[in-house]
């Protein structure tokens, strides 16, 4: 899927020339801060492309990262890990992916609403599970080898 950062300035980098971009089905995701007027008006671009994901709340797709930040603290506080590494987000993205059933998925609902309380909780899961398998958890740490005494 195209993706074009943007910024909220009005020199945003989501131009015309950017959402030209093509996959087959056509598909847009601008992510960044809603500017006024938008970079990119999402019911122009539904037009063009299968699906639209936005950061606007008043669109269906909403993108935004308060949908994982809540799991994946629960999930490193669960697992008292010290360190997020690529493998617990991708466990995130997942998780959070998860959330939309076969019989949900279609181009008004990709990616789960902010208000869908099954999201923190799945991707809480599964950073807590992805840290333990990397041996990032407190857990893994006092199972691991025991130093040798000093002396």
């Amino acid at each position: 899927m195209p993706s074009a950062p943007s910024s909220p300035t009005s020199t945003a980098s989501c131009t015309r020339a950017v959402r030209t971009w093509s996959t087959r089905p056509p598909t847009r995701r601008c992510a960044g801060s809603p500017t006024t007027p938008p970079e990119v008006d999402p019911g122009e671009a539904r037009r063009t492309a299968a699906v639209v994901a936005t950061g606007r709340s008043d669109f269906p797709n909403q993108i935004n990262n308060v949908l994982v930040f809540p799991g994946v603290f629960r999930g490193l506080l669960d697992a008292q890990s010290r360190t997020v590494n690529t493998e617990m987000m991708l466990a995130a993205a997942t998780a959070l992916a998860d959330v939309v059933s076969a019989d949900e998925l279609n181009r008004n609902y990709i990616i789960p609403s902010v208000f869908n309380d099954k999201v923190a909780g799945a991707v809480a899961g599964a950073v807590r599970d992805a840290a333990r398998a990397a041996g990032e958890s407190a857990e893994a740490a006092m199972s691991g080898p025991v130093p040798p005494a000093a002396g």
